[in-house]
């Protein structure tokens, strides 16, 4: 048997479901918990990608203004790679 606070809290949610632009209440345990937005791979993939980026930077810095020595030649492979690397960590499924 339900106490009168459980009650209340029920009828409480039932009147702000049938109110028109109201939000739905909070979450029972019976509903269950949301799924993560990304997966633990994705968020792997993810942040290697921003290493990259900031490692693509930083080589960048080290480039002189005619872009004709190494780092000159190398950043923009890092940091277009490390873009690529987090389009294709999100784009993968959940593994």
């Amino acid at each position: 048997m339900k106490s009168n606070k459980e009650k209340k809290a029920i009828a409480a949610g039932e009147a702000r479901a049938a109110a028109p632009g109201a939000q739905p209440g909070p979450r029972s345990s019976a509903q269950g918990a949301a799924a993560p937005l990304l997966s633990s791979g994705q968020i792997r993939g993810v942040m290697a990608g921003i290493l990259l980026v900031i490692a693509g930077f930083i080589v960048l810095s080290r480039a002189d203004p005619a872009a004709r020595n190494w780092a000159g030649t190398i950043c923009p492979f890092l940091i277009l790679g490390g873009y690529a690397v987090i389009g294709v960590a999100l784009w993968r499924g959940k593994t």
